[in-house]
């Protein structure tokens, strides 16, 4: 499969070439109708991504910032979880509030997961059943949350270079900007429901054990929702409720900052499908008749505008792939541990009615939340397999033999699929979901 995807991408460059894409008139817009008669300032020979890029870069194509403004919550979430991973260009200008307020996060972050991993393991001398019941589905989701966070860190200098590609692509077009909105809308609502649900849940399991004040005055470790290690045990009402409220807090920055990376790399992904979604569009437009009737020249014109375009998002994609390889074993391996820690969980609940609840509710948030995910990383999928899948229908069979050849090479790239996978091992689409939930026992 790879051979065969190497052998389409130079078919694609070389066609694409002798087809006239080493023409001498340059669009400063790759997505703009209008030919400059001014001498061009930089020379096609190939239609890789690359150049593409190269190009835009070199004839002053002005970057835009929509990359970071099309999803306002995620520039939010992205400074309340105090992860601050790079959204635009250049270095973020920072208040001393918002230092820290980061620092901060981070100090509750590390402070939750050793008190709880050193209380469940040694202080709290729970039975094996006890921890993974009290302390296995968010020790996995701790885990997850710093491996991932620090990954995504490592890699800041390339994701600033995607997002550069990202704003040089982002061209101030309506029905660019129609396709990200339209493509991010349901994801961003899901997000918002997933974190209204994880912190009215978490909050309420982590506030339980306060009711206990009124029932006795001496504590320990095992009587905390996460057995987590405090000094001086037995403990005070006043020790055990400080211990109890910093739990909440805990477990509100644990999952802000999984919300914070999954949103983070969603929009990546999304915007990424958006642009598929584009190129489609534009190549109906281009072979549409419903202004009248297009000479061969200025539709010949507009494919070769589909083609620039369509090769950058290629180009884009691939490089997606590689930066996000290890994000997605990292989220396939967590989901397991994480689904069969609440599995055992579920089995295992007693008959609180706050225990019951909490699961009833938490469990599904989890599964909608890598949901959507594996769905956007398909839509992906999608989206690069069917980019003629509209145009099909136009009447492109009935223009000129040189179009129809174009066309026909445009319908041979849908095979160059854009998967992102971990290393082309684990694709963490849908049908996997569906595959991690029947070997749970969720």
């Amino acid at each position: 499969m790879t051979l065969q995807r190497e052998l389409l991408i130079r078919q694609y460059r070389r066609s694409s070439a002798t087809l006239g894409l080493d023409y001498n008139q340059s669009s400063t817009n790759p997505a703009s109708s209008t030919t400059p008669a001014h001498k061009p300032r930089y020379k096609f020979k190939s239609t890789s991504g690359l150049e593409v890029i190269e190009y835009l870069k070199i004839v002053g194509m002005e970057k835009t910032r929509y990359f970071r403004s099309s999803n306002d919550l995620n520039t939010v979430v992205n400074l309340l979880s105090g992860n601050l991973l790079p959204l635009g260009d250049g270095g973020t200008k920072l208040s001393f509030l918002s230092i820290l307020w980061i620092f901060g996060m981070w100090i509750v972050k590390l402070t939750y997961f050793f008190t709880g991993f050193f209380g469940s393991l040694y202080f709290a001398e729970l039975t094996t059943e006890e921890m993974f019941k009290k302390s296995g589905a968010m020790g996995a989701l701790c885990v997850e949350v710093i491996i991932l966070t620090t990954y995504l860190n490592f890699r800041r200098n390339d994701f600033k270079k995607l997002i550069d590609q990202y704003n040089l692509l982002l061209i101030d077009s309506d029905d660019l900007k129609r396709c990200i909105h339209d493509t991010l809308a349901p994801y961003t609502k899901c997000i918002k429901f997933y974190m209204i649900t994880t912190f009215t849940t978490t909050s309420t399991w982590s506030a339980a054990p306060i009711l206990q004040i009124f029932n006795t005055t001496q504590f320990t470790y095992a009587d905390l929702t996460v057995p987590a290690y405090m000094p001086g045990e037995p403990f005070g009402k006043t020790l055990f409720s400080a211990g109890a409220f910093f739990q909440i807090w805990g477990s509100y920055s644990i999952h802000f900052g999984k919300i914070s990376v999954d949103l983070y790399v969603l929009h990546f992904i999304a915007v990424l499908a958006a642009q598929y979604k584009f190129v489609g569009e534009e190549l109906c437009r281009a072979l549409s008749d419903e202004d009248g009737e297009q000479d061969e020249l200025t539709v010949m014109d507009a494919l070769r505008r589909c083609i620039r375009y369509h090769s950058a998002v290629i180009l884009i994609g691939q490089r997606l792939n590689t930066v996000l390889a290890f994000y997605i074993g990292a989220t396939y391996l967590s989901c397991i541990f994480k689904f069969c820690f609440l599995a055992f969980g579920v089995i295992t609940v007693k008959r609180a009615i706050i225990e019951k609840v909490a699961y009833s509710v938490y469990v599904p948030a989890c599964i909608i939340q890598v949901f959507l995910l594996c769905s956007s990383i398909e839509a992906v999928l999608t989206e690069s397999t069917s980019v003629t899948e509209h145009a099909f229908h136009e009447n492109w069979y009935a223009r000129s033999s040189s179009i129809k050849q174009v066309f026909c090479i445009i319908e041979v790239t849908n095979q160059m699929e854009t998967r992102l996978s971990a290393y082309g091992i684990v694709d963490l689409i849908i049908p996997t979901l569906a595959l991690v939930n029947q070997q749970s026992p969720l």
